[in-house]
């Protein structure tokens, strides 16, 4: 009768012991830190004709190591970190440079997500129109010009530079909307026609931005 009781109690503590155990277990894979390390080696190669003759001329050649590194720890958070290292030549001109791409760290408090350091953004909003967006992407062709009024300001001087100073507005809300601003002013070199200065202002009317076109040189064709 002993032997039995104390069968029947085994047998009724061993699921209980069972699932500790694995409680425990699964505790403590929730609160290792795991890590991933990978990479890429590449190469690059650029050759072409030669201007002046039909030789052919070697343009640059490089290589290039990246490493990337994850690492995560569960309830916590995590970071990551990429560091390339390219060396080759480019156009006659030794290259060798060290890049830490991104490296950042997370951390997580209950319906709260934190995170600090360098981040490439790949995606996102831009102020006047998302240059990324692979769902509904825009078309970045110049615009109609009936889809703009103008009218042409006072002329301007943009350092040193005499210009044509004409405002753009959208023709109507639809159309304002695709481009992310209620007005546009241009200067535009009265010389060469270089655009010098564009002045943005967003839907609402407001200063939205000011880009300066300078430092432009002729590109061999």
């Amino acid at each position: 009768m002993r032997s039995l009781a104390i069968m029947l109690s085994f047998s009724m503590l061993t699921p209980a012991v069972a699932q500790d155990f694995l409680d425990s277990l699964q505790a403590n894979e929730a609160a290792a830190l795991s890590c991933e390390v990978d990479g890429f080696m590449r190469g690059a190669f650029f050759a072409g004709k030669s201007v002046s003759g039909d030789e052919l001329e070697q343009k640059s050649a490089y290589g290039e190591i990246g490493v990337k590194l994850r690492a995560r720890k569960a309830q916590w958070g995590g970071g990551y970190g990429e560091i390339r290292l390219r060396r080759g030549y480019e156009f006659d001109e030794s290259l060798s440079d060290f890049q830490l791409r991104e490296a950042y760290v997370d951390a997580s408090r209950g319906d709260f997500d934190f995170r600090m350091g360098h981040q490439i953004i790949a995606r996102g909003r831009a102020d006047a129109f998302n240059p990324t967006n692979n769902i509904t992407p825009q078309d970045l062709t110049p615009p109609s010009l009936r889809e703009f009024t103008s009218a042409r300001l006072d002329d301007e001087d943009v350092d040193g530079v005499a210009c044509y100073q004409i405002e753009w507005r959208p023709a109507d809300d639809a159309i304002a909307d695709e481009n992310g601003f209620s007005k546009r002013i241009t200067l535009v070199g009265k010389e060469d026609f270089v655009v010098r200065k564009s002045i943005y202002y967003d839907l609402d009317g407001e200063l939205l931005g000011v880009a300066f076109g300078r430092n432009q040189k002729h590109l061999n064709r």
